[in-house]
């Protein structure tokens, strides 16, 4: 019965479907971009190079989140909008088929 599983858990890794998009690389970009901003904006405006790095990780981290999310949505918004039209185009050939 544990081999079974142990089976089905294999074939799952290897599925395509399961493997995690590694375009999404946008909490790390995010977080790049807001140490970099912060530490120069927190040396100009804080004269805290600390409290700029905090501040611009948040914020880094805030918009990189956001960005993967807004991507995320796109691609969803994609797939459900094939899958109307796919399922619209069998509703069609079915009312062909049956007007025969």
């Amino acid at each position: 019965m544990a081999d079974d599983k142990n089976i089905k858990n294999q074939n799952e890794n290897k599925n395509p479907e399961n493997k995690q998009d590694k375009s999404s690389y946008g909490i790390a970009l995010g977080l790049c971009l807001g140490v970099a901003l912060g530490v120069s904006l927190g040396q100009a405006v804080f004269h805290n190079i600390g409290l700029g790095l905090c501040f611009g990780m948040g914020i880094g981290l805030c918009l990189g989140t956001a960005y993967d999310a807004s991507k995320n949505n796109k691609k969803a918004d994609g797939d459900a909008a094939d899958d109307a039209e796919n399922k619209q185009d069998a509703e069609t050939d079915s009312q062909h088929k049956a007007e025969k």
